[in-house]
C-alpha cells in the first residue's frame, strides 16, 4: 500500500476533472482541429460536471476564440435551472501549446473559473492543462483526470 504525500500548505488544492469530461474535450477538439473549439464546464450540488459546448463565434476561430453570445447566455440559463455553477471556460489551442495567450488572460471574464485548455499541437498526445487567471497572471493549477 502506498504512502499519500502531505500537501505543501502553500499548495493549491488539484483539480480533478472527470474522465468522461476530459474525453468530451479532446474529442470535440479533434473533431474540429483547426479552429479553437470552446464552452463551459458546470458544476451541480452533487459535484458531477457537464459540459456545455458554445459556437466559437471569433472573426478568425482557427487563432482566437469568442463565445457565441446567444448560446452562453442560454447556456447560463440551463445551468441555473438545473441547479447548477459555472466551474470552468474550456477552449483549445490548434496551433499551440495549452499555455494561454496573451488575448487569452486580456479577454477572461470569469476569473472565479477554472480555465481549461486542449492542445492539438503535441504530437501523438493531446495536452490538457488547468489554469486561474488573476490579477498576478496566470497560474497553473495541477489537473488530475479521475475515473469518477
Amino acid at each position: 500500500m502506498g504512502t499519500q504525500r502531505e500537501a505543501d500548505p502553500g499548495e493549491t488544492p488539484a483539480i480533478v476533472l472527470p474522465r468522461r469530461i476530459a474525453i468530451q474535450l479532446m474529442h470535440q477538439a479533434q473533431k474540429q482541429p483547426d479552429q479553437e473549439v470552446c464552452g463551459l464546464i458546470a458544476e451541480g450540488g452533487g459535484g458531477e460536471k457537464r459540459i456545455y459546448p458554445i459556437r466559437n463565434a471569433a472573426a478568425a476561430p482557427e487563432r482566437a476564440f469568442e463565445m457565441d453570445a446567444e448560446a452562453l447566455v442560454a447556456a447560463h440559463r440551463r445551468m441555473r435551472e438545473a441547479g447548477q455553477q459555472l466551474w470552468a471556460i474550456y477552449h483549445s489551442h490548434p496551433h499551440g501549446d495549452a499555455t494561454p495567450s496573451t488575448a487569452d488572460l486580456r479577454e477572461s471574464g470569469h476569473p472565479e473559473a477554472i480555465q481549461i485548455i486542449v492542445s492539438l499541437d503535441i504530437r501523438g498526445v493531446l495536452q490538457l492543462r488547468a489554469w486561474r487567471f488573476g490579477d498576478d497572471g496566470p497560474r497553473e493549477q495541477r489537473l488530475i483526470v479521475s475515473d469518477e
